[in-house]
């Protein structure tokens, strides 16, 4: 159970340092890219390393699914209306009847963005896990939505230059899940630790 919860911290933390956190707190500015290597690749995959090596070939795969377009346009989840053709994933919400902006709009984009999110790394999973590790990845990545929206449901308080928007709240619950998602699926469900 402890490490459960070390890795739920891990991934919240992580994740969250990838979406600017680490810029804020340190006045450091990495550039875009390089913090998603290292707080979204790196940092996600370093509890994997000490029994599967192998699991380095999920950083590159975080990194380019990383490199998209983003969700930042649909994060808000219709607090505040986006209207940027520039997203790709819009023609598709526009096709399912969703092409409206506001709530309905922006939970189909969280929900294609995070599918996209986790459809590299799966890959990656399934070659050094199987199919059903695979899977769970593939569904971690259905959490994108229900982390956005639980953050506008509940509206923690925000943290300072931690955590500066309700919105941020979504990065952090859904570091959460991703980091357990990813160790969990590579080990079988079964603790790493003795």
């Amino acid at each position: 159970m402890i490490e459960l919860i070390s890795l739920v911290l891990w991934g919240a933390l992580g994740w969250r340092f990838r979406g600017g956190a680490f810029s804020a707190l340190t006045g450091l500015t990495l550039g875009t890219h390089v913090a998603r290597v290292l707080f979204g690749g790196l940092w996600m995959v370093a509890p994997l390393l000490w029994h599967h090596w192998h699991a380095l070939v999920l950083v590159p795969l975080l990194w380019l699914a990383l490199t998209g377009e983003g969700w930042g346009g649909y994060m808000n989840l219709g607090h505040e209306v986006h209207d940027d053709p520039r997203w790709p994933y819009d023609p598709i919400l526009k096709a399912l009847g969703l092409g409206e902006p506001g709530m309905a709009h922006d939970a189909g984009g969280l929900a294609l963005c995070g599918l996209w999110l986790t459809l590299l790394p799966a890959g990656g999973v399934f070659w050094l896990a199987g199919w059903h590790a695979a899977l769970a990845v593939l569904a971690t990545g259905l959490w994108l939505l229900p982390a956005y929206w639980l953050a506008w449901l509940i509206r923690p308080p925000l943290l300072g230059r931690l955590v500066d928007t309700t919105a941020v709240w979504g990065e952090v619950i859904f570091g959460a899940v991703l980091c357990p998602s990813l160790y969990l699926a590579l080990n079988g469900g079964v603790s790493f630790f003795p």
